[in-house]
């Protein structure tokens, strides 16, 4: 098993994590963020 590799985009990054996990955590933020009125703006950043 060898380690993700962290040279790449962020996004190969993200994809390495076990998906399930990746669309919760983000889908949560998303959702806190559009309860807040910001529209999703975390799918904007380098993170995803």
């Amino acid at each position: 098993m060898t380690a993700p590799n962290f040279s790449a985009t962020s996004a190969n990054g993200v994809a390495k994590a076990p998906p399930r996990i990746v669309e919760t955590v983000l889908a949560t933020i998303c959702a806190i963020d559009t309860y807040l009125g910001n529209k999703c703006h975390f799918w904007q950043l380098d993170v995803y």
